[in-house]
């Protein structure tokens, strides 16, 4: 038994997103990842990443993988009605600094689970929270980089 296992017998929705080190194939299709997670007792596996993405050469989609946790920890699919919920989230945080230029600086579209066809929408990221207005994604990592730079003025 598992977290997810322990959890979902009490009832819970379970839920994984980001990073998962243990499946020790990187061949296997973002589709049959999901399905081990499945079979791990997530109810929920979206979002996900199989590797760390040195390994993968993948980058970083902070957005993507935000949304998805919101998107479950919100029960927009409405699945699980009003259960309670347990959501492993393990962030893909870039470890070094070349990492995180590389992420900030790559489409917000690509996924491990395929190109998205609209960006992500997260509430603080890319929409604004004191104006409630969408910004790209484009826009809102050129903010984190001028953040990171001193030269923005938020």
């Amino acid at each position: 038994n598992n977290l997810a296992q322990a959890f979902s017998g009490h009832g819970y929705r379970t839920g994984v997103v980001g990073k998962w080190h243990l499946l020790g194939d990187d061949d296997v299709s973002y589709e049959d990842f999901v399905g081990v997670l499945n079979g791990c007792g997530f109810d929920y596996a979206d979002g996900v990443y199989k590797q760390n993405l040195d390994v993968l050469q993948e980058f970083h989609n902070l957005e993507w993988s935000t949304e998805k946790a919101v998107r479950f920890i919100k029960n927009l699919d409405d699945e699980f009605e009003d259960k309670p919920f347990f959501l492993y989230l393990n962030p893909t945080a870039p470890h070094g600094g070349a990492g995180v230029m590389d992420s900030l600086q790559a489409d917000c579209l690509e996924t491990p689970g395929g190109n998205l066809t609209t960006e992500p929408m997260v509430k603080g990221m890319t929409i604004d929270e004191e104006t409630g207005q969408n910004r790209t994604c484009r826009e809102y990592r050129d903010s984190v980089i001028a953040r990171g730079n001193g030269t923005s003025s938020d």
